[in-house]
């Protein structure tokens, strides 16, 4: 399970319900569950203490990143989510704005969605008053995706101080981890139990524009510093979060008896 659904705003009755009973019952339904976060694996344990739990976190396939160092000619910061996470997007958006750098320094948004929510986010760019600075990306190639977090200044994914984002661990952390670039976040939910801020990541203390701005102006004043903290979130990532590290576990949670 990767998502406490209760947590997710909806204004569904419909699907309010419906996020209650699974959020509540469906644990009792199966004979054991892999939570991605310790909210999650505590959930489980609360309503079902008995139930077998396996916490797996996040997981990428390292070996379909090169190592091959990849060079561009732009400069940018990259954030990558589905149009459906408006708030973070014009977070994101808004922080850019503070940053004093960015005739250097672009923003890309690798953004997916629906016409409404893509021209909602069209509409953000429009407003900040620096679309010339600002590219909106869609339907890549993972191929292209790879490449374009390998050549990034910096990989920007800011978690909310809500239980939505303090439940989940978005896999994209893992990616951004395997392009050995930093990534910019935010100290909330599993962050606090894997990332030191400037060891291998830079992490905001708050959900806050002016913070946010700080740490990708760290990024622009300290390049070399940058390239460090990117190789060292890839070491974390290829250490705890490839997918093989768990095989073995996992077959031992799913097929006790087989071992």
């Amino acid at each position: 399970i990767a998502e406490l659904h209760i947590a997710v705003p909806s204004k569904s009755l419909y699907h309010k319900f419906n996020n209650f009973l699974f959020d509540r019952f469906s644990f009792g339904i199966v004979d054991k569950v892999i939570p991605i976060s310790e909210i999650l694996e505590q959930r489980v344990q609360k309503f079902y203490p008995n139930k077998p739990t396996l916490k797996i976190p996040v997981l990428c396939d390292y070996s379909k990143f090169p190592t091959k160092s990849v060079n561009s000619e732009e400069k940018y910061f990259l954030f990558c989510g589905g149009a459906g996470y408006y708030e973070v997007i014009d977070f994101v958006v808004h922080a850019y704005e503070k940053i004093r750098q960015k005739e250097a320094f672009k923003l890309y948004l690798v953004i997916n969605g629906n016409i409404a929510q893509m021209n909602r986010v069209k509409q953000s760019i429009i407003q900040s008053g620096h679309s010339s600075q600002i590219r909106l990306l869609s339907s890549l190639s993972y191929e292209e995706l790879i490449t374009l977090y390998q050549n990034a200044a910096a990989l920007l994914i800011p978690l909310r101080d809500t239980l939505q984002d303090a439940a989940r661990f978005p896999h994209k952390i893992g990616e951004y981890l395997a392009a050995q670039r930093p990534i910019i976040t935010t100290n909330f939910g599993e962050i606090k139990l894997f990332f030191n801020d400037t060891i291998n990541a830079l992490i905001c203390e708050k959900y806050d524009i002016f913070q946010y701005a700080s740490k990708m102006e760290f990024v622009i004043k300290n390049p070399q510093k940058a390239d460090v903290i990117g190789k060292e979130g890839y070491k974390l990532g290829l250490n705890t979060f490839h997918y093989e590290i768990y095989s073995n576990k996992l077959r031992q949670f799913i097929f006790p008896e087989k071992i």
